[in-house]
């Protein structure tokens, strides 16, 4: 089958794997100005990549370390999924976060950048 006619279904997840996407989910909309402002300034610079965060170890202010790895420096990992991701993602809009876990796990996400100033306040919403 060609690769344009290939269909994509989403295999069901178990119940924690779900509570942990939304959990970091929210982690990362909280975390979202901080995100896309630095993977805005390593785009321009660097090129296609992606912001990784470390959430196995807290730093002295209780954040987590994070950097900026290009499409080049991550295509080692040899992980097809985040690959797509990164290839995929519009960096004018949107950016790919990466979070390593536990158990050398990781969990990647592919982010639409929507600050406040871009939302509708629900008072005027009918």
């Amino acid at each position: 089958m060609p690769l344009e006619q290939a269909i994509y279904h989403e295999q069901p997840i178990p119940d924690w794997a779900e509570r942990e996407r939304w959990a970091d989910l929210a982690w990362i909309t909280d975390n979202l100005p901080a995100f896309y402002s630095a993977a805005s300034i390593a785009y321009e610079a660097l090129g296609r990549g992606a912001v990784i965060v470390e959430t196995t170890y807290h730093t002295q202010d209780g954040g987590h370390p994070a950097a900026y790895l290009t499409q080049e420096q991550i295509a080692r990992y040899e992980d097809a999924a985040i690959d797509r991701l990164i290839t995929g993602y519009t960096p004018e809009e949107e950016l790919v976060v990466i979070l390593l876990k536990e158990a050398q796990r990781t969990s990647a996400y592919r982010v639409r950048a929507r600050f406040p100033e871009e939302v509708t306040p629900l008072s005027t919403l009918r």
